[in-house]
């Protein structure tokens, strides 16, 4: 997973343990130029619970917005 924009990554930034240095960097070197959802990530496992990703084995699923390439 890329950042997702949720639970402990809130909490952490709340108290100040992730720099706004890093989230610019972190912004600016991902392609879709944002953070992800605990939304992007349930559609992503959706699919491949549903009948539509029956065929697909052996993938890996980078929710990342484009990060890893």
């Amino acid at each position: 997973l890329g950042i997702i924009a949720t639970g402990s990554f809130d909490q952490l930034k709340a108290q100040g343990h992730i720099s706004q240095a890093y989230l610019d960097a972190a912004m600016a070197n991902t392609p879709l130029r944002g953070f992800g959802s605990a939304q992007d990530v349930a559609e992503a496992v959706c699919w491949l619970a549903s009948e539509k990703a029956k065929f697909v084995t052996g993938q890996v699923i980078c929710v990342d917005g484009g990060f890893h390439i």
